[in-house]
């Protein structure tokens, strides 16, 4: 009926027929920094609808005798009713689990520091679902104040900027799978070679920026960092200062053509990240390791289409 945006009815177009019949119709600013809960009002909807359909199948059960065979056949009828939505809701909470407790390296029961959040795959992540480069899904777009780091990966672009400011600050990093893997479980070490800025973890201020700046490739590291007491700000690649007296708890390098990146001395002061997997079998980089003895657990995006957004 809607092969193209050309065929959309002026009252009922493509998008919104699309959110009726997913269940995702509802739009609450609530999602937006927890992108989550719309699978979760899915399940909910559709075990309120079960609860309706049992009380009709009880009703017509206490009154059959009284208004054969018409209450009988009802009765019956809305009992087989009853399985196929009991079915619904077990995928649909199955999805939800799925999603949400997605581990590449197909170990959900392996001990993960507690500051890890999510294994998010790359095909949910905004860049994936839009058609325009540097497009966005969130409405506010470049006004948007949220430090949600799901809401960061799934509704903003990779050009987007996050630079720092008076809190927390959000860099991304990119490493291996294989790495990235051991950072869930024990989180950062702190190399102690110095790097322009000196020693200490680098984060870019955007995800592509990591393209050019990362050593090792695969999976997207969004993390919200704590500044700490000394944030010194450079604008200098020599920078003495900061690199042979390691100076400041963080080191800000702001780059004169927007591509600025920071130096975080202390494994701790890296609160809290997501991780982003890259699912493609032939990307193998110098020492990253096969992604196909890493991810061992495939995760297939397309059942989402429409389900989760």
């Amino acid at each position: 009926m809607y092969e193209t945006d050309a065929d959309d009815i002026s009252y009922l177009p493509r998008y919104t027929l699309l959110r009726l019949s997913a269940l995702t119709c509802i739009a609450c600013g609530y999602y937006d920094d927890h992108p989550r809960a719309v699978l979760a009002t899915r399940v909910i909807i559709l075990v309120v609808c079960y609860i309706l359909r049992f009380s009709a199948f009880v009703i017509s059960a206490v009154c059959a005798n009284r208004y054969p065979p018409r209450g009988i056949a009802f009765a019956v009828f809305a009992g087989l009713s009853l399985v196929p939505s009991a079915i619904t809701i077990f995928l649909e909470y199955n999805h939800y689990r799925r999603l949400w407790n997605y581990f590449p390296d197909d170990d959900p029961k392996a001990k993960r520091d507690e500051r890890h959040k999510h294994f998010v795959p790359s095909s949910l992540i905004n860049d994936q679902r839009t058609s325009s480069w540097g497009g966005s899904l969130c409405k506010n777009d470049k006004y948007c104040r949220s430090r949600n780091l799901l809401h960061v990966l799934m509704y903003h672009s990779g050009s987007k900027q996050y630079r720092r400011d008076d809190g927390t600050m959000i860099g991304f990093h990119q490493t291996a799978p294989n790495s990235a893997i051991e950072i869930s479980k024990g989180g950062f070490t702190i190399p102690t070679k110095k790097g322009m800025l000196g020693a200490g973890t680098y984060f870019a201020t955007c995800i592509d920026h990591t393209q050019f700046k990362a050593v090792h490739y695969g999976t997207y590291i969004c993390a919200l960092v704590d500044p700490g007491s000394e944030l010194y700000v450079t604008t200098s690649r020599k920078d003495k200062k900061a690199i042979e007296e390691n100076y400041g708890t963080t080191v800000y390098f702001q780059h004169r053509k927007n591509k600025d990146e920071f130096c975080v001395r202390e494994d701790d002061q890296i609160k809290e990240w997501i991780m982003v997997v890259d699912q493609d079998e032939t990307r193998k980089g110098e020492n990253d390791g096969d992604p196909k003895d890493t991810i061992k657990d495939r995760f297939y995006a397309d059942v989402y289409v429409g389900c989760i957004f």
